[in-house]
């Protein structure tokens, strides 16, 4: 079983390290709870609205739910990417990733905010696609922003990085851009939801590399990584930054 295991990883391994697995499911499971378990607890009681003047003169667009759905797969693709780096950076950026849901986590319960949303026709498949969202995603959940604060460490985890493609760092930074855009010309979140995403998000990367949490969840990953054999012998992809700067 175990020879079957380690050729089934050294397969996996080309694409992923083994000791981004477990960090990468962790952050995975945790973002979901975060979300949409929280939702469970605070949607029914009452709820902040942090709208501000600024907000009403953002153009309403149903077309940008699309940078807005891009979102998902490009967190997936960019927290793997990142794990290609190396497994001391990997292990700070998923503590990083975890502090600022914690953070998330404290504003959803204690301070639950809610957006008001605009009724509009289903005339094309922009307006087809927002309803969806719609649907499936009360208003609530805003402040901070996580959609913003994921795309965020998207970038920074791929930013100056020489095992990186450039055009990929390009493409990271202006898609969050229009990430940013759509949470607010969709009228998913205000504008303050926005700064606060991407604050959050350079704070955790803060305390994740002057702090000494980086090494308590390093060690944690690492001790449960020999438990269940996924403690591989590294094999970096290439020149790895000292830190997140």
């Amino acid at each position: 079983m175990r020879q079957l295991l380690n050729k089934a990883l050294s397969r996996y391994e080309r694409r992923f390290p083994a000791y981004g697995i477990l960090p990468f499911l962790i952050a995975l499971i945790f973002n979901m709870a975060v979300f949409f378990l929280t939702k469970v607890f605070t949607d029914s009681g009452a709820h902040v609205n942090l709208w501000l003047p600024l907000d009403d003169r953002i153009p309403f667009c149903t077309w940008m739910v699309i940078p807005y759905v891009a979102s998902f797969p490009f967190w997936v693709a960019t927290y793997l990417m990142a794990g290609r780096i190396g497994k001391d950076y990997y292990f700070k950026f998923i503590t990083a990733d975890l502090l600022g849901k914690s953070v998330c986590l404290l504003f959803f319960l204690l301070m639950p905010t809610t957006i008001v949303r605009p009724e509009f026709e289903v005339r094309n498949l922009g307006d087809w696609m927002l309803k969806a969202i719609y649907f499936f995603d009360s208003p609530t959940n805003l402040f901070p922003s996580l959609h913003c604060f994921m795309s965020w460490m998207c970038f920074r985890a791929v930013f100056r990085q020489k095992a990186i493609p450039v055009r990929y760092q390009v493409f990271a930074f202006v898609l969050n851009l229009l990430i940013f855009a759509s949470t607010v010309m969709t009228k998913q979140h205000y504008i303050v939801d926005v700064p606060a995403g991407i604050l959050l998000a350079e704070i955790a990367l803060a305390l994740a590399y002057h702090t000494p949490v980086s090494r308590l969840t390093a060690a944690l990953f690492d001790k449960i990584n020999k438990k269940v054999h996924l403690d591989r012998p590294e094999e970096p992809a290439g020149p790895e930054r000292e830190k997140l700067e």
